[in-house]
């Protein structure tokens, strides 16, 4: 493993490539005057490639990420702001995708399109780029994709298409999408357990619960920070029949929680910064208590209540 950091990296990096042809994790932080990679490439060995604040770094070009056939993990963070378009097959055993505030990231693409079999990807996180606008045509092809973010992507209108074929699927986040508004025909993968929701639209919301679009094996669900949301549609939760844990927090307008009652199986709720539920569900004091009463554990701002 080789970390290197601050301004040294321009000048060692070179150097410290040429006797590294074993080496199998390489970090860079902090080097804002490194511009290139060494023209002979990084290490074929290569298992694991980080970048963290190296800004006027160009990213490696065609050639070299050809030749890094053995890399599983790559994170970008706070990097290579030439960057518009990243090519998600290009690494053919990359595990883990993680990206982060590249502002000038556009697009995500692949060279195969749909017919692309990205394989070995199962873990993608795409966050605080905020001048994304698409995903590949066609979608994902990443049949083992377990767990995928997108977070705080000011400009990204839709999700990638087809989400409803990523069957591995088990962990999806998405946060802070003003204008993501709906999402592809064919809704949600249909083995999702867990789903956060935070900082979507009102309507995002509305429509996951009125056209009953959340699959049924979800075991945690969260809805954070939708301001404007006013209540809660039962009949978009009645079929969650593997949720075990419920979490409900800034939705400072949400006044009611489903009149047909929550899932039986739900097992934790979690009430927070939600001033009119607070008031209608506390503890023993609030009208609608009774209507939550039987939920083994139940958090409203921080007072537990365990039966």
């Amino acid at each position: 493993m080789l970390r290197i950091g601050s301004v040294g990296g321009s000048k060692w990096l070179p150097q410290m490539m040429h006797n590294s042809n074993r080496l199998q994790s390489l970090t860079l932080w902090g080097c804002s005057s490194l511009l290139s990679f060494p023209t002979n490439g990084l290490p074929t060995t290569l298992t694991s490639l980080g970048i963290e604040n190296c800004k006027k770094l160009e990213f490696l070009s065609g050639e070299m990420m050809a030749t890094l056939t053995s890399l599983q993990s790559l994170s970008l963070s706070d990097s290579c702001d030439s960057l518009r378009s990243f090519p998600l097959g290009i690494f053919p055993n990359l595990s883990s995708l993680c990206i982060g505030n590249c502002e000038n990231l556009e697009s995500l693409s692949v060279a195969g399109g749909a017919d692309e079999n990205l394989s070995h990807l199962n873990s993608l996180d795409i966050n605080g780029c905020r001048n994304l606008v698409s995903f590949p045509d066609g979608g994902l092809p990443t049949p083992n994709l377990t767990s995928f973010q997108v977070l705080y992507c000011d400009n990204l209108k839709l999700l990638p298409d087809r989400m409803h074929t990523l069957t591995a699927l088990q962990d999806l986040g998405i946060a802070n999408l003003p204008n993501v508004v709906s999402f592809a025909q064919g809704g949600l993968p249909p083995n999702l357990q867990s789903f956060g929701i935070v900082g979507v639209s009102k309507d995002l919301v509305e429509t996951l619960l009125n056209e009953q679009l959340l699959p049924a094996t979800l075991h945690h669900l969260e809805i954070c920070g939708v301001w404007n949301l006013k209540s809660l549609d039962g009949k978009g939760l009645e079929h969650l029949t593997s949720l075990q844990k419920l979490e409900i927090s800034g939705c400072e307008s949400l006044e009611f929680l489903p009149k047909e009652g929550l899932p039986a199986s739900l097992s934790y709720l979690s009430i927070e910064g939600c001033p009119s539920l607070k008031k209608k569900y506390r503890n023993k004091k609030g009208k609608d208590w009774r209507n939550i009463a039987r939920i083994p554990c139940i958090n409203i701002d921080d007072e537990i209540t365990i039966i």
